[in-house]
């Protein structure tokens, strides 16, 4: 299918069909990232609860290093799916190519940035011991793979908007197969534990950007990078700047939030830092259909507010929340029934039971609650293709710092739940985030264009 049967589908095609066709690819690709995760914890296991407890714990600071590539990204999915929507390849293709210039800048000085910054910020975030020089070990080798993210985010942006979501899946998939098979081989053979992990982790990315980098500059007739749009236009720029401020702001914030999140559960020890990191790694199986639903209505929701339709953006939104409501309460169901076998696979051995029981309590917990973070998904992600990120950034930043830290604070000075409180809140917080997307989804103006309409190019 080229760029105008996409376009056609995205803007008059049945709906139902529409959504599910970019879903596939998206939800393929969600899975093979999160089996990207789950190799890595398992092979990491198979040494102990400690070093998957320093996986998990630098995360969040892993996150907080690639918001701004985010951010850019989210900006250029926004506009290119608009500037798509009203038929102006030219407009797009300029932003494709502001995008690469300012990902290539960024890339570098926050991976120069994080590789200074990261014994500082483990010590701030409460790390000490052997947590503390695993976690070290692991988060600046990783550092290392920003650029190639911040490069791949360009190309899932600039595929999302044209409305393909296969050849980022196909991508994907291949790196996450070359992981599986590095893993075992520095974890293990070349008994490197969790240094290995994450040598593994940023050769199996890097190797790929021979891949990305021709597809981002294939002349076709759809959004590609020509070296002439590289040059930076200030007009462009702000724009992606006012649009993608906020979402790096929201994700920023986040990650931020979930360090100092990290700082509360490891208070409880490492055993409940362990149980935190696993279940949310198997929790990430079930939070795929979502996410994918969810980013399949990006481009859907930006091509149509685009193109001057946006009671066919809303009739998307409807549709992608009910699919995202069914999918996620089975999934949930399933995890609740074998929450305790699931967390046995990666944590077989048996000083690891500890884990395992507290970990068990977290994820039927979250089970019966997939369905608000495949909700938050959804609502996050029209947002976003509507360019209005304010209010996805008002989504991930309340999610934190409104609700769920407070709820925390709360529940450990006011009960005696301990760290069973943590999860309480995460619940809580979950839901109420829920609501703040539905209000804003009802009485914001999120269904308004952000580009100007210019004269269109076929």
């Amino acid at each position: 299918m080229n760029f105008e049967e996409k376009r056609e589908m995205i803007l008059k095609g049945d709906l139902r069909k529409t959504i599910i066709k970019m879903a596939l690819p998206l939800l393929f690709s969600n899975l093979s990232q999160t089996l990207y995760n789950l190799t890595d914890t398992f092979w990491v296991g198979k040494i102990g609860s400690l070093e998957v407890a320093a996986a998990s714990f630098v995360w969040p600071v892993l996150f907080l290093v690639i918001t701004i590539g985010i951010g850019i990204s989210s900006a250029g999915t926004s506009l290119m799916s608009q500037y798509n929507g009203l038929k102006d390849k030219d407009s797009a293709r300029v932003i494709a190519g502001q995008m690469f210039f300012l990902t290539i800048i960024f890339s570098v000085i926050m991976t120069i940035l994080g590789i200074i910054a990261a014994p500082y910020i483990l010590k701030w975030m409460g790390a000490t011991g052997e947590l503390y020089d695993k976690s070290l070990a692991y988060l600046r080798i990783m550092f290392l793979s920003t650029p190639v993210s911040y490069t791949y985010m360009v190309f899932n942006s600039v595929k999302t908007s044209e409305g393909n979501t296969l050849t980022p899946m196909i991508i994907s998939t291949l790196g996450v197969v070359l992981n599986m098979i590095l893993d075992p081989v520095f974890i293990l053979v070349f008994r490197q534990g969790i240094i290995g992990a994450a040598i593994a982790s940023v050769l199996s990315q890097g190797i790929f950007l021979f891949l990305i980098y021709p597809l981002l500059f294939k002349k076709h007739d759809g959004i590609y990078i020509i070296f002439s749009n590289i040059k930076p236009v200030k007009e462009k720029i702000l724009k992606i700047f006012k649009i993608g401020i906020p979402s790096t702001i929201g994700t920023s914030m986040e990650s931020l939030g979930f360090i100092i999140l990290n700082s509360f559960i490891v208070m409880y020890g490492d055993t409940t830092l362990a149980a935190y990191g696993v279940v949310n790694r198997i929790n990430s199986l079930a939070f795929m259909p979502g996410m994918a639903i969810g980013g399949a209505i990006v481009s859907i929701v930006g091509q149509n507010i685009g193109a001057g339709n946006p009671e066919r953006a809303k009739q998307a939104f409807r549709k992608a929340a009910l699919y995202a409501f069914l999918i996620s309460m089975t999934f949930g169901t399933v995890l609740f029934i074998y929450a305790e076998g699931a967390l046995k696979i990666f944590l077989p051995l048996e000083k690891d039971m500890p884990t395992v029981i507290a970990g068990t309590q977290y994820m039927k917990l979250m089970a019966l609650t997939l369905f608000l973070v495949s909700m938050n998904d959804v609502f996050n992600n029209t947002f976003q293709g509507s360019g209005h990120t304010i209010y996805s950034m008002m989504i991930s930043m309340g999610r934190l710092w409104i609700f769920r830290i407070p709820l925390i604070i709360f529940f450990q000075k006011f009960t005696d739940y301990g760290s069973q409180g943590v999860w309480y809140a995460m619940i809580l917080s979950n839901f109420l985030t829920s609501v703040m997307g539905f209000i804003f989804y009802l009485f914001g103006k999120w269904e308004k264009r952000v580009i100007e309409k210019v004269k269109t190019t076929e």
